[in-house]
């Protein structure tokens, strides 16, 4: 393998499998994909052959879709991308800009900062931050989802705190076990809100309306909806 190796041909896609260590992929204007550094080589259908450990840096050309599998090890993807899909079980993922996201992991945080289209993420333990969104769809058995704007909303929590933050009305429809779930929403929306907790406190300092459906049932914890 090598350090330096270039694909023969640019590609739409970008298949990275390593069984440890950290990945980083970085999206610049280049016409083709090249290994800056590790023990990488790219075939000419997109596929890296990485070894078992050590650090990996790609680069690719912006608008790139990448599909990255990891047992253990940090994972970055820095700059535009396409569609990203990352499997792993343990350890950091953070995604800077796609136009969609579909994360699976075990344990660790799922860091994204702009999502286009639909930001899919389940884990099993942790801590899930997302910037912006076209819509999410989120498990957290375990753990805690913080998201700054986003527009439809599905989110099944076991236990841990949501807060989310409404960019425009929409559906959001959230389930949790415990933990306390928090919504804000935007000045303009009033949404139609359909709010159950079974054994805890339910407050909302917004009036419901018609722009959109907020609904949120929680077995145990607190539901609070206010403005933006």
């Amino acid at each position: 393998m090598t350090g330096d190796a270039t694909a023969e041909q640019g590609t739409g896609a970008l298949e990275i499998a390593t069984r440890s260590g950290a990945v980083t992929v970085w999206a610049r204007p280049i016409a083709r994909p090249e290994v800056l550094s590790g023990p990488a080589e790219i075939q000419a259908d997109g596929v890296v052959r990485a070894g078992f450990s050590g650090r990996v840096e790609i680069a690719c050309p912006e608008g790139t879709d990448v599909i990255i599998g990891s047992s253990s090890g940090r994972i970055e993807c820095h700059g535009r991308l396409g569609r990203v899909a990352v499997t792993g079980r343990s350890g950091r993922i953070s995604i800077e800009d796609a136009r969609a996201v579909d994360v699976r992991s075990t344990s660790g945080r799922v860091t994204i900062g702009r999502c286009g289209e639909t930001c899919r993420v389940a884990v099993v333990s942790g801590t899930v931050e997302i910037g912006s969104a076209g819509s999410i769809d989120v498990t957290v058995a375990s753990g805690r989802l913080e998201v700054a704007a986003v527009g439809d909303v599905l989110v099944r929590s076991g236990s841990g705190r949501v807060v989310l933050g409404l960019a425009r009305s929409g559906s959001v429809d959230v389930s949790t076990q415990s933990g306390r779930v928090t919504v804000f929403v935007p000045a303009e929306v009033e949404p139609a809100m359909h709010l159950v907790s079974r054994s805890g406190r339910v407050q909302s300092d917004v009036p419901p309306g018609s722009d959109g459906r907020l609904a949120i049932e929680s077995s145990s914890g607190s539901i609070k909806v206010s403005r933006a």
